[in-house]
């Protein structure tokens, strides 16, 4: 009886640490039916005893949560929500890893928080399943400017129109055809993986006649290029990279890498449930990790970056640039978002300066960029369209403009 009691109370244990609250109530009450099953057609006095100390661990449980509902009401909590989104499942792609591709389509999306309405939104494909870059959704056989990154580049909150690639298009009078390759949790590996791959991208664009590459970047691709995010929707398919004498080499996906080396399997297993557990959606769990301060310590689990993975980003990114200026003929140019994380940035910015890469900072651009109100979505934290304005307009007059 003690062996399945200590069984029970593991099980509750790994619930509430890595369960979603609306899950962890769903299993409880599917316990306590059980338990009530059991004592109603078991003749056995042992099971009934382990059936009635489930029914009273499970509704404690239900009980402790359903006060911390209310206590985050009491305390002005609010829950993000979201409405609408992608009808169309994301499509895996070999190398790329996955991609949305569903031409001449669109997108609408809401997204909440409490009652306040962070955005409310419709994102536009082109004919190439591409977030479109101009109100005129066909090509006009100009150069071509190809726009690469994460949720920043595409735009995720923003209509079509407030999208940095939308901007500077518009700010060179519809004289250059865009492309934005971007999309939600990209990062530098998709972008290398798409110039070396070259089927879609070359099925998008005539190669001699794109004159500029923009990528932006955030702190958080050296995380995603080292597969920190693999417990992520973006990161189990994604493609991985390794230094190799002295260059990003391609070496299958993140999921081929755990399938092959079992040590890497127990990485992975540990890095999705310590990064689970920082994240829980239990509101008792949340206060925990809230006054425990859990967040801060779990970075240290290989959540935070170190030099390696910050020289593995500089790799992906030279090889991209060449690859940029010897096959295309264009110019390469990173924009970093620089508002977070100034170690990790700082080693990127020394590193690229020594290779040759160029740059921009935003908190060049922008002066008061720290002031996140102004510049970012409240509760969301992507840019606004009056940031990609801004952003666009500076990348104009010291990029294309010269």
């Amino acid at each position: 009886m003690f062996f399945y009691l200590l069984t029970f109370l593991l099980l509750l244990l790994v619930e509430m640490l890595l369960l979603s609250t609306v899950i962890l109530w769903h299993h409880s009450l599917g316990w306590i039916v059980l338990s009530l099953i059991i004592l109603k057609i078991s003749k056995s006095e042992k099971l009934k005893v382990v059936a009635t100390n489930v029914i009273v661990i499970f509704s404690m449980v239900l009980l402790l949560e359903a006060s911390f509902v209310v206590h985050n009401k009491l305390q002005g909590g609010k829950d993000s929500k979201e409405e609408g989104g992608y009808l169309e499942p994301w499509q895996t792609v070999e190398k790329i890893g996955y991609q949305f591709h569903v031409p001449n389509s669109a997108v609408k999306i809401k997204r909440s928080y409490g009652d306040e309405v962070i955005y409310d939104v419709t994102y536009n494909f082109d004919q190439n399943g591409l977030r479109v870059t101009s109100n005129d959704n066909k090509a006009r056989n100009n150069n071509d400017i190809l726009f690469f990154g994460c949720s920043f580049a595409f735009g995720e909150g923003l209509n079509d129109s407030d999208t940095f690639p939308f901007q500077l298009i518009e700010k060179t009078k519809n004289t250059y055809d865009g492309h934005n390759f971007a999309f939600h949790g990209y990062g530098a590996h998709q972008m290398l993986a798409l110039l070396e791959d070259k089927k879609f991208v070359n099925k998008v664009v005539d190669k001699a006649k794109v004159k500029y590459v923009f990528y932006e970047m955030i702190p958080d691709h050296i995380k995603r290029v080292a597969g920190h995010h693999i417990s992520m929707i973006w990161g189990i398919s994604s493609p991985r990279y390794e230094i190799q004498n002295d260059e990003a080499v391609y070496t299958g996906s993140f999921k081929d890498y755990y399938e092959k080396n079992p040590k890497s399997r127990t990485r992975k297993f540990l890095i999705k449930y310590v990064h689970d557990l920082g994240r829980s959606r239990s509101y008792f769990i949340n206060y925990l990790v809230g006054k425990a301060q859990l967040n801060s310590k779990l970075k240290g689990f290989k959540m935070s970056v170190d030099e390696k993975d910050s020289e593995l980003l500089v790799k992906i990114v030279e090889k991209s640039s060449k690859i940029v200026e010897k096959d295309y003929g264009a110019k390469f140019y990173t924009i970093i978002w620089d508002d977070t994380d100034e170690q990790e940035v700082n080693y990127i910015k020394t590193r690229f300066d020594q290779i040759g890469v160029k740059y921009f900072l935003v908190s060049e651009i922008i002066k008061d960029i720290k002031d996140t109100k102004k510049y970012f979505m409240e509760h969301d934290g992507h840019p606004k369209g009056l940031t990609n304005e801004v952003v666009a307009d500076f990348v104009f007059r010291e990029a294309l403009s010269k």
